[in-house]
């Protein structure tokens, strides 16, 4: 923003897209609905995944409905090595089940539904989610479009051991770094941010 009576230049002078953090391990962003969704090629645990995601100011990705699945699944790279085990491959996302617990839920602690459901938006594959009790599961996206004895299957969701290692995805709010210079409101839109400049400011 620039004050009209001085020449102090904040360092954005247009209201544009959010500059990600530049990270070797990151690969890919889209934004939907006000966020940023940032993919990262790092193989981490579920907990270290979270923290990573935390901390860029984000969280693991949240799936509430088709539209944000469609806009991710293209970025899911399938040329992942399948060697390792198709289902122990992928993209953990913000899904957990306890481990004394039948429910599924967000990390907001909204219902993650079972298959099956029509009033909330699920994708998960076949029989899953299918971990037995006593063990906490954790939710991750395949990038594979077959699996057998399943075909056309790319962004369906599994679950599996939190332990293992993944890539993630991250999500967080145009507005979390906060990009708006002296103390200009940032304001969150569809795809970009607008800065809300303080009296005595433009730009």
């Amino acid at each position: 923003m620039i004050h009209p009576r001085s020449s102090v230049f904040c360092s954005v002078l247009i209201c544009v897209l959010i500059a990600v953090q530049s990270t070797k391990s990151q690969v890919n962003r889209a934004v939907y609905n006000g966020s940023e969704i940032l993919f990262f090629n790092t193989r981490k645990t579920y907990d270290a995944s979270q923290t990573a995601c935390q901390l860029i100011s984000g969280d693991l990705v949240i799936i509430r409905n088709k539209a944000l699945q469609d806009i991710i699944t293209p970025y899911l790279d399938s040329n992942l090595p399948y060697w390792i085990g198709p289902w122990a491959t992928g993209y953990w996302i913000g899904g957990r089940r306890q481990a004394t617990v039948t429910d599924w839920k967000w990390r907001d602690g909204t219902p993650l539904p079972q298959p099956g459901s029509v009033d909330i938006y699920q994708n998960w594959i076949g029989v899953e989610p299918n971990g037995a009790l006593g063990t906490t599961w954790c939710a991750a996206m395949t990038p594979f479009n077959y699996i057998n004895p399943f075909n056309n299957i790319k962004g369906g969701w599994s679950d599996d051991d939190c332990t293992r290692t993944k890539y993630y995805i991250c999500q967080r709010d145009l507005c979390a770094v906060r990009p708006c210079q002296n103390n200009g409101t940032c304001v969150a839109m569809e795809t970009i941010y607008r800065c809300d400049c303080p009296p005595g400011y433009i730009g």
